[in-house]
């Protein structure tokens, strides 16, 4: 490839930025981080709904119904992250399942970043720098991380056990080795 001066790029520059990104996908650390910091967004993002929804409750329909969107997506967000981890917590299991049934492209890793991504940005833009844009920025960040596969993920299906997961049952073991 040819640089906007005419002249290439030094190969091992570019092979040390994919070899560099080829050890950050398999990283376990970098699953694990990805997991949680979408997790936390969903969280935020659920939060955020609900303090939106409490503020704008006889106020503004439009921004209720918006902030009614982000509890739906940010609760679908935590089901889908965490879903995988707490297979013994019923609740999420069952929400897991019905999610792999029925909303398949939510259980693979770039549907994810689909979905998120695309959830980030219908809420993004409701009202001028809310606690919900905020929210929906750190959305967009963690869909587009999983859009690109930045780190990679294996899927999981519901009825799989969290230490026989693949990458996210490493994850998890991984992230109960750390508490």
């Amino acid at each position: 490839p040819q640089c906007r001066s005419g002249a290439a790029p030094p190969p091992a520059a570019m092979e040390k930025c994919c070899e560099c990104l080829s050890n950050v996908r398999k990283n376990p650390t970098a699953l694990i981080i990805l997991k949680v910091y979408t997790l936390l967004s969903g969280i935020f993002l659920l939060l955020a709904g609900l303090l939106s929804m409490v503020l704008h409750l006889v106020t503004s329909f439009s921004q209720l119904f918006v902030s009614t969107y982000a509890v739906i997506f940010g609760l679908m967000v935590v089901v889908v992250e965490h879903g995988t981890w707490l297979q013994h917590v019923a609740v999420l299991r069952d929400a897991y399942a019905l999610l792999d049934r029925e909303f398949r492209l939510l259980t693979v890793q770039r549907g994810k970043g689909f979905f998120y991504t695309g959830a980030g940005i219908m809420t993004l833009f409701v009202d001028n720098f809310s606690i919900i844009f905020g929210a929906s920025l750190c959305l967009i960040v963690a869909g587009i991380l999983h859009l690109f596969r930045i780190v990679h993920e294996d899927p999981v299906s519901p009825g799989d056990k969290p230490a026989a997961g693949g990458a996210a049952g490493a994850a998890a073991s991984g992230a109960a080795a750390g508490s």
